[in-house]
């Protein structure tokens, strides 16, 4: 939107900008006529909360999000229903003891509605004295609460009322929280905060006991539980260990196995002399046989073993050696073997004595032998079932261990949050004990000695400039949203026909006419609207004369666009400059010129009739000089049904010899098919548009069809509008 355009638009609806304001002011001013004196008093509460030069339980950082957060809650709290509650008894307290109360009530009025109060003030005070001391809030179920609550509302102590009387706030970077209370009376107003405040830290101190009471006996609860649950382990571990006979489960179970160790040497000991015996025995059968046959003693059988134990021995001594002598079972075999070696050597040197040892004593001692060797097997197998129980032991251990162990993990934990619940326990009595409520009131309101600065001013010219701004911006909004094309750059903007004059609103007196206007040039009293009116159809004129063309169609997307106004003003100053024109009314739907010129309606039946040849008698002459028209009779039809094949055609050609220019008017395109039809019978075309329509679906549909007619589209005239927006 062009800024000029706003400008002049601002200026046309001056009577709106300078009235209604002023109206506003007006009603303001009598509005604050009878306002009353008002008289402020100023409280403050240090909170303490920024303070570090004060003993603190525990250390605490300085964190600007918690402070924000404490003042907030502790503004919440002042203006919380209780406190107000306590104000409101104070307040009506006072006024019912007092000699000289603040507010007053007419009795008479209020008895009604409040007789129980009214008659027994004892029995009221002493309520209220309750509800204060008992820091209780009325309730709506209590009829007593009920009468009360309304006798604080007709003295304007309800809670609604004081909080409208009533500013709580933080001073900007300080500790301080600032109570400011304004009304009527100045001794009201120091009351107001200084008691607002001393019920603020009542009910505070009164709310930090309890959750500090609280805190303490809950922590003492959980001490309790957690060293009950302790007490629980401890004794479930302490059963288990008596029930599994476990007392030391490390202790016992490095004494089983140095136990197994020693049974396992055992074992190899007895295997050992199992091999020593089942080798004597071997031996003693060998040499009974070898009576019993009546042969010699094997002298070389007895030299092949000897020579076959020191072969293993000597490859086992080698491997010993080269496995850096640290395998004790190849230690044990070379040693088994140099033992076996030696029994036998010593038996070869008894060999040679054999034939004098008698078959009874061999038989003898391999008897023995044999019984050794049973006894033997015997402690092996017994050794061996020892050896599996304590094995077998192994794997009990393990599970009791893990089970000790879990046991004794719960108990530690259990042990551990005794002590975090006995630690906070502590800590929330030393709170209790130690804390001292930091916030204290430091300064006490006092009554003002004059009244607060009237803003009655303030009030009329907030008035005036809010109703003038408002008048500016329903303006603009109203200009902004108006879609009709009111200022030639909308048009060109919006419509892609070539715009070839502007015609302005011009308003005549009654009984003035076109003719007035176009007779009376020469008259001083003309005057500029119509004056500039004239030359834009001169402009017109003039792009009909410079485009060559003979005949014209006038369109309009709508009726009333002022086609057969502008027609008959362009007829008037062709007449001026010497040219003959004929005016053919073809819009059936509105035949105005024909109405205005008092035509003969005989368009239809000549060319209908094909009678070309009689159109030239039957033109009307009009009062202009120079200007004739064909009139229509009109009706409910279109060209093509009334004018067969290019019959309109043909008798306008046979016309165009006789006049300079013919003009036809066509109805509206957007409602009628006539214009389109009318097409081919002209030269050229001229579409009118009024600054005071809007382009909507159909006017966009009919201008996208124009603007495709460039071989005979001669231009567009906007028509109506408004002087001072015919520069934008």
């Amino acid at each position: 939107m062009n800024i000029f355009y706003v400008l002049k638009l601002i200026y046309k609806r001056k009577f709106l900008w300078i009235v209604i304001p002023v109206l506003t002011s007006i009603v303001a001013f009598l509005f604050t006529a009878n306002t009353e004196k008002t008289y402020k008093s100023t409280a403050q509460i240090s909170t303490g909360y920024t303070i570090t030069d004060q003993v603190k339980i525990n250390d605490e950082g300085f964190n600007v999000y918690e402070i924000n957060v404490k003042f907030d809650n502790l503004i919440e709290t002042i203006n919380s229903p209780m406190v107000y509650a306590l104000l409101s008894y104070k307040l009506i307290l006072h006024d019912l003891r007092a000699q000289q109360p603040f507010r007053t009530l007419n009795k008479k009025k209020e008895m009604d509605q409040n007789s129980f109060l009214f008659n027994d003030l004892t029995a009221l005070e002493q309520l209220l004295q309750v509800k204060l001391q008992y820091m209780e809030m009325l309730s709506l179920f209590s009829e007593e609460d009920k009468m009360l609550l309304e006798l604080l509302k007709a003295y304007g102590y309800d809670s609604q009322s004081l909080q409208k009387t009533i500013s709580i706030s933080r001073v900007r970077y300080t500790d301080y929280v600032s109570i400011n209370s304004i009304s009527e009376n100045p001794e009201l107003s120091a009351y107001l905060v200084n008691t607002l405040c001393e019920q603020f830290m009542r009910y505070y101190n009164s709310l930090k006991t309890q959750r500090s009471s609280e805190s303490v006996k809950t922590f003492n609860s959980l001490v309790d539980q957690k060293k009950g649950e302790l007490e629980e382990k401890s004794r479930a571990l302490s059963a288990f260990k008596a029930s599994s006979q476990v007392f030391d489960i490390n202790l016992e179970s490095s004494s089983n196995i140095e136990r197994i160790n020693e049974i396992e040497i055992s074992l190899e000991e007895e295997k050992r002399k199992l091999r020593e015996l089942l080798y004597s025995l071997s031996s003693i059968k060998k040499r009974l046989n070898a009576i019993n046959s009546g042969g010699s003693i094997l002298e070389n059988s007895t030299n092949t073993e000897i020579v076959s134990l020191r072969n293993r021995i000597t490859d086992l001594n080698e491997t010993y050696i080269l496995g850096g002598s640290q395998n004790v079972t190849l230690r044990d075999s070379i040693k088994n073997l140099r033992n076996e070696l030696q029994v036998i050597i010593t038996k070869a040197g008894s060999n040679s004595n054999i034939n004098g040892t008698s078959s009874e004593s061999l038989n003898q001692k391999k008897e023995e032998l044999e019984g050794q060797v049973a006894m033997t097997k015997e402690n092996i197998i017994e050794i061996e079932n020892n050896l599996r129980v304590l094995k077998g032991t192994f794997g009990t251990y393990a599970s009791k261990e893990a089970r000790i162990a879990a046991l004794e993990r719960e108990v530690q934990l259990a042990s551990e949050e005794y002590l975090n619940a006995q630690n906070k326990y502590n800590e929330a009595l030393d709170v209790q004990i130690a804390t001292t409520s930091t916030i204290k009131q430091v300064l006490y309101g006092q009554p003002a000695l004059e009244a607060e600065p009237s803003k009655r001013i303030l009030v009329i010219g907030l008035s005036y400039a809010t109703s003038f701004v408002l008048c500016i911006l329903a303006i603009v909004f109203l200009g902004f949203i108006d879609t009709s094309i009111k200022t030639p750059s909308y048009f060109t903007t919006n419509v892609p026909i070539r715009l070839i004059t502007v015609v302005n609103h011009i308003k005549l007196k009654k009984n003035q006419g076109l003719n007035y206007i176009f007779t009376k040039t020469s008259d001083k009293k003309i005057n500029n609207d119509v004056s500039v009116f004239i030359e834009s159809i001169r402009k017109l004129r003039y792009e009909i004369e410079a485009s060559n063309r003979k005949v014209i169609m006038v369109v309009s997307n709508n009726s009333g666009e002022g086609k057969s106004t502008l027609i008959q003003a362009l007829s008037y100053l062709f007449s001026r400059s010497k040219k003959t024109i004929l005016l053919i009314d073809t819009n059936f739907q509105n035949n105005y010129l024909t109405r205005t010129f008092y035509a003969n309606p005989i368009l239809e039946k000549l060319i209908g009739q094909n009678q070309i040849g009689n159109l030239k008698n039957n033109i009307s002459k009009t009062h202009i000089t120079g200007v004739d028209i064909l009139g229509c009779k009109g009706g409910n039809y279109s060209p093509s049904e009334v004018f067969p094949g290019d019959s309109l055609k043909n008798a306008i050609s046979s016309l165009t010899n006789k006049y300079d220019y013919i003009i036809l008017e066509a109805a509206a395109i957007n409602e009628f098919s006539a214009a389109k039809e009318l097409i081919k019978s002209v030269d050229g075309l001229i579409s009118i548009f009024s600054a005071k329509t809007s382009i909507g679906q159909n006017d966009k549909e009919t201008i996208n069809f124009l603007s495709n007619l460039d071989h005979k589209m001669i231009g567009a005239v906007l028509n109506d509008v408004e002087k001072e927006n015919m520069e934008f």
